[in-house]
């Protein structure tokens, strides 16, 4: 469902908690047990079984046998996978009657799916055995703040930001990654943009069954994007109807679902005045306007023939927020308020075309207007994006799948500070066809083309994708991946001139993965160029500036390693994950003058994550803690280099709790956080004064966070 999310704090912490408990336990439940077996009624262990839609399941012990319970009523799928075997769905309806069991499942070709291509991708999935991550294990991500692309920052290979929006992977910047919800690219995933407070991530994390994140070398059927694409697919068909409620110190939600059968509908309203928060939070910014917001979406299902499934919906938000910022020059702060409106439409349909053919069809618009104040100046902006998508997929052989498909975009934007006024509209093409071969037992290979095509800067590429994976044991393999990639430049840039060129990168990767029912260990080394990256050769890139002149001279480079490690059984009860990256990386790019580390790069990032269950799994305890180096900062003209000038090094620490109880005969969570208990200031950057002889740190703007709240579930 979607809900209502102002900036740091929203109706996501109650769905973090609560998540928990949907999980684990119930008040009034349905029991589901058997015995999972092989065509020759041999036991199956390890098998995983799971509401469709839903987070209710288990695991086959050795004796194949399995015993879960779920809150919910009424129809539901069931879903048996097994590594080997074919995935089989049964019908089931959820009556609080016990429901017992035996699933035969048959054998299939060993040499489908008994390896798969690892290099720079993490996967989130309940269908899929060999992932990394779980759904539920992005929302209960300690330190997330329930909050999606906050939990992929939590990732290797991702830098953690307190003062900047987006998702900074491998050395790049936040506009190389890029986000897509059913195959359809999000132009504003995140809450508009203002200097030194980072943006929170728009989306409900339990809207989403499936998410794959890539670091790099990913599908040829994904374009516009130089470092990293979150792919997220939304959930199929509710099994329930019901209606949530929750209250929390920054504000109130109110949502709906209701089910058909062949139909559903869902809606959901919100809004959140974060003032009572602050009041009870430690601060480092100088708020002129706490953030406020209202908002609502309206969302539907529709089952149709050949297995067919539409997926559609409707979102409006508002907000506002003001910051006062200090100055050098006078003892007034200079107010920046800013009021946004975001409007955002999606429509996914997937069905079977006869008997061979898969199809899956997006179409998508949405409308942003972000109005700025600041020192007497108005800088409105307007940007709009229509885009659709088809992608077609079929089996050619039992070990090979051919995939293609095109997609077509519409982008304009207008742009104003004061008097001057600057404007784009631009029509984007991307083709791909790429095929995906299990040759051999332990060899998978994926191939492909794609092309790109912007009307705007007249430029036209064809790019490769290949990658490869050897199984080197039962539990283990090495991967290997190459692409080519292409951006069109951001619009600060294309709403002063055309005469630009895509920009472009080349990815180079290779990793190892053991990976066990209990352990996961992966480590990655990879080596990224950069090539035609806009460079400002005179004036600035300021909006109205007539002496701005741009090229693509720019280039750059970012290499490293990543590694993660999970165990989830280490302990009775406790699941944990480590993750370590060193990144060196350089460029000459925008303003540069010589090629440097950007501001964004911290050598060194560490982070772990542990999360404990108690109490038959209705109390929970989570903590999580990152690390990251210094990050380098321009000193000043008479220091152009930043090799020597860092930022001091970077802490978080978070705790949740969250205890599931009866309220009014009703499924109640109650939860409690606190973020940064110890009220570090960590510096990500610094502010000068115009000769350099001045500065301010920049700091995250909140420090110490504590939050509680309750939420319930009305049946």
């Amino acid at each position: 469902m979607f809900q209502l999310k102002i900036y740091r704090i929203s109706k996501k912490y109650i769905l973090l908690y609560c998540s928990l408990i949907l999980s684990f336990y119930s008040i009034a439940q349905t029991q589901i047990t058997g015995k999972i077996l092989s065509e020759n009624s041999e036991p199956i262990p390890y098998a995983n079984i799971w509401l469709d839609s839903l987070y209710d399941g288990a695991t086959s012990n050795e004796e194949g046998a399995f015993n879960f319970k779920s809150t919910y009523e009424g129809k539901a799928i069931l879903m048996i996978s097994c590594l080997g075997y074919q995935t089989q769905r049964k019908a089931v309806m959820l009556n609080r009657e016990k429901i017992v069991l035996d699933i035969k499942l048959k054998s299939k070709d060993k040499k489908l799916n008994a390896i798969t291509i690892s290099a720079g991708s993490f996967e989130a999935s309940d269908e899929k055995k060999a992932v990394l991550l779980k759904p539920l294990d992005i929302v209960q991500t300690p330190g997330a703040q329930a909050d999606i692309f906050g939990a992929i920052q939590k990732l290797p290979g991702v830098q953690p930001m307190g003062d900047e929006t987006g998702i900074f992977v491998r050395g790049g910047e936040a506009y190389e990654t890029r986000i897509f919800i059913d195959g359809s690219l999000v132009d504003k995933p995140f809450f508009s943009e203002i200097p030194q407070i980072p943006g929170r991530g728009r989306f409900d994390p339990f809207l989403f069954k499936g998410t794959m994140f890539s670091t790099g070398a990913y599908s040829a059927e994904f374009g516009q994007a130089l470092s990293s694409i979150l792919a997220l697919e939304t959930q199929d068909m509710p099994t329930q109807t019901g209606t949530s409620i929750g209250l929390n110190a920054a504000g109130m939600s109110l949502s709906h679902t209701k089910n058909w059968g062949n139909t559903a509908v869902f809606a959901d309203v919100g809004y959140a005045n974060l003032n009572p928060f602050y009041t009870i939070s430690q601060t480092f910014t100088d708020f002129s306007k706490a953030p406020e917001g209202a908002g609502g979406s309206l969302g539907f299902r529709q089952k149709t023939s050949g297995e067919g499934l539409i997926k559609g919906l409707f979102r409006y938000e508002t907000n506002q927020i003001g910051i006062d910022y200090p100055q050098f020059t006078s003892n007034e702060p200079t107010t920046l308020l800013l009021k946004n409106n975001n409007f955002l439409s999606n429509a996914h349909y997937k069905r079977l075309l006869g008997e061979k053919w898969d199809m899956q069809l997006s179409l998508s618009y949405s409308r942003n207007h972000d109005d700025i104040t600041s020192g007497g100046n108005e800088i409105p902006s307007w940007e709009h994006l229509g885009q659709g998508k088809i992608v077609l997929a079929t089996d050619l052989s039992p070990n090979t799948t051919f995939k293609m498909g095109s997609e077509w975009q519409f982008r304009k934007g207008i742009f104003r500070f004061n008097e001057f006024e600057q404007s784009y509209e631009d029509q984007y093409n991307g083709n791909f066809v790429e095929m995906n071969m299990n040759p051999f037992n332990k060899v998978a290979i994926r191939v492909g083309l794609r092309s790109n095509y912007s009307a705007y800067i007249n430029d036209f590429h064809i790019v490769p994708r290949i990658s490869a994976a050897y199984a080197v044991g039962e539990e283990s393999q090495i991967s290997l991946a190459y692409g080519q990639f292409t951006q069109t430049p951001t619009r600060e840039f294309l709403q002063q001139t055309n005469a630009l060129d895509f920009e472009s990168s080349q990815h180079f990767l290779a990793n190892y993965q053991w990976m066990t029912e209990r352990h996961t260990f992966r480590i990655e080394a990879y080596h990224k160029r950069y090539d035609d990256l806009v460079l400002l050769t005179r004036g600035t890139s300021l909006l109205g500036d007539p002496n701005a002149q741009f090229s693509n001279n720019g280039d750059g480079y970012a290499r490293g390693i990543d590694i993660f490690w999970r165990d989830k059984k280490a302990f009775d009860r406790i699941d944990y994950w480590l993750t370590y990256s060193f990144l060196d990386t350089e460029r000459l790019y925008r303003d540069f003058t010589v090629e440097q580390a950007p501001r964004f790069a911290a050598r060194h990032t560490a982070q772990a994550i542990v999360r404990a269950n108690f109490y038959k799994r209705r109390l929970q305890l989570g903590s999580g803690f990152t690390y990251s180096s210094g990050r380098p900062f321009y000193f000043g003209p008479e220091h152009p280099e930043w090799s020597d000038a860092l930022t001091p090094d970077y802490y978080q620490l978070s705790f949740n709790f969250s205890y599931v109880t009866a309220l009014f005969q009703q499924f109640t969570v109650l939860y409690f956080s606190v973020d940064n208990p110890f009220g570090w200031q960590n510096i990500t950057s610094y502010r000068f004064n115009e000769d350099y002889t001045q500065r301010r740190a920049v700091s995250p703007p909140i420090g110490r966070q504590f939050f509680m709240g309750i939420f319930i579930n009305i049946r």
